[in-house]
């Protein structure tokens, strides 16, 4: 788990990256109360707007974790950003299966080497529609040949 944050007293656009992650995020806008949520998987690159007066901080999963999204939100509710045992809560109500771990890992690294989804699955030793069938159950997203 990564962790990040945003907000340093100057207005500025982010870059959002599709980066198949998702985040635990904690905002706290100016003259709003400050909250928890979970962001979306992207599947585009877009800019986020940050006033001066805002601050964000992030705790990024790994690709693939799964989430009790409405478990961890309740756990996290009214907590300050640097609450220790945050990184336990998260790990209590998020789970990375080993199958996805590896299918995502063959992925990255024959498409490092241009190879092919068909190339990954075959390195799993599965066939290409059983991985293909196994990241949407368990991410929403299915690679493409």
């Amino acid at each position: 788990m990564a962790v990040w944050q945003a907000g340093d007293g100057r207005d500025a656009t982010a870059t959002v990256l599709p980066d198949g992650c998702r985040d635990l995020l904690f905002h706290a806008p100016p003259d709003v109360k400050p909250s928890w949520r979970i962001t979306d998987l992207d599947d585009g690159t877009y800019g986020v707007r940050i006033s001066a007066t805002s601050y964000f901080k992030g705790y990024r999963l790994q690709p693939g974790t799964s989430i009790n999204t409405m478990c961890l939100l309740k756990a996290m509710h009214g907590l300050p950003p640097d609450s220790p045992g945050i990184a336990d809560r998260i790990a209590q109500f998020t789970h990375l299966d080993p199958l996805v771990k590896d299918a995502l890992l063959s992925l990255e690294i024959q498409g490092e080497n241009g190879g092919s989804v068909q190339a990954a699955a075959a390195k799993l030793g599965v066939g290409l529609r059983r991985m293909q069938r196994c990241l949407k159950r368990r991410t929403t997203r299915s690679p493409i040949r």
